[in-house]
């Protein structure tokens, strides 16, 4: 089940869902590009949700040309960090809060997501954003994908899977755990929603839902200065506006929360040697 952070005001009372509709349709009509962060531990996910949500905007927008841009967090790391070492202080925050003011303001992208360790962690960074996202995640579930990623898919080589498959525990046991602990964990009271389920299609439909409005006034905003543009060029405008197949005022969200009532319960150790790992759904389980 979705958990997402409440901000209500006394005296008001809305269902989660609900609240989390509200904060984004309240926000400026003004807005110039829609900012999606990512956060969330070692492999849970943070780079397939990126990816799954690129895809489902694209999908139900296929009828606009919609300019997405993904950022890795990991592109911003220091080169000078070692084996294991992914502290704060290894990321440069100012480049990263630097490239994103100048992404929003030149209004180029439409929607900019950034996922990370530390999508959530600069309080700047948090408060540029649209929606805040945590991929939330059982750390025994986190490590034997980790293990799955780095070692299993690679070429069958029994010494070396074994040289890896030491280097990676000694990673997770001496840096990783301590870093998740002191550094990453906390930032998720930073965000509005909360997956406990890993990169979950039905929740990035949630996410996807909050956002979708201020994508179509982004939209139509963007159509009407062509439209203005061409018209003081004295060129005869035949600009269409785009059939779409969904609306605003029906976002299904019933049958979304439904569905997320029918989904079992997160993953266990247990399950990692059966329907986590055998799953013909590869969305699920793709690492970052």
């Amino acid at each position: 089940m979705f958990l997402i952070h409440e901000s209500i005001q006394p005296g008001i009372s809305r269902g989660w869902y609900s609240n989390y509709l509200f904060k984004l349709e309240t926000m400026s009509s003004e807005i110039s590009t829609i900012l999606v962060l990512i956060a969330g531990g070692h492999s849970s996910g943070k780079e397939c949700g990126a990816t799954l949500l690129k895809e489902q905007l694209l999908s139900r927008f296929k009828h606009d040309v919609l300019n997405i841009q993904t950022i890795n967090m990991q592109d911003y790391m220091s080169e000078s960090a070692g084996c294991g070492s992914r502290a704060p202080l290894q990321f440069n925050f100012d480049q990263i809060k630097n490239d994103l003011t100048q992404q929003m303001n030149d209004g180029i992208s439409d929607v900019i997501i950034l996922y990370g360790l530390y999508a959530l962690y600069d309080k700047e960074i948090v408060e540029m954003a649209t929606i805040r996202t945590y991929i939330d995640c059982d750390a025994d579930v986190r490590l034997g994908r980790w293990i799955k990623r780095d070692i299993l898919q690679d070429e069958k080589d029994g010494e070396n899977e074994q040289k890896k498959l030491e280097l990676l525990l000694n990673v997770y046991l001496n840096y990783s755990r301590h870093e998740m602990k002191t550094y990453i964990q906390d930032t998720r009271e930073r965000a509005d929603v909360i997956l406990p389920r890993g990169a979950d299609p039905v929740g990035f439909t949630l996410v996807l839902d909050g956002i979708q409005p201020l994508l179509i006034k982004k939209l139509e905003r963007k159509t009407v200065s062509f439209s203005d543009t061409e018209s003081s060029l004295s060129v005869t405008p035949n600009i269409q506006q785009p059939q779409r197949s969904f609306s605003t005022s029906s976002m299904n969200r019933e049958t979304v929360i439904s569905h997320l009532k029918e989904l079992s319960q997160e993953p266990s150790v247990k399950s990692l040697s059966n329907d986590n790992f055998a799953n013909s759904n590869k969305i699920y389980y793709e690492l970052n």
